[in-house]
């Protein structure tokens, strides 16, 4: 079985929903900058950019 490959985008929280849903209408899918998320070792998925989940990890207690 094939490992599912997670990737992830997001817009500005500044921006209205209308905002957003306008900017998905005019982009088209293929040009979505989108960034690749691998799991660290505690299978967490999440991109952090200013700290790691790593003290959080259960399997580290």
């Amino acid at each position: 079985m094939k490992k599912a490959k997670i990737f992830y985008f997001t817009l500005q929280d500044e921006q209205t929903k209308e905002e957003k849903l306008d900017w998905f209408q005019q982009t088209p899918f293929e040009t979505i900058p989108f960034d690749h998320i691998t799991s660290d070792h505690c299978r967490s998925h999440c991109k952090l950019r200013f700290y790691t989940m790593s003290s959080f990890c259960l399997s580290d207690i």
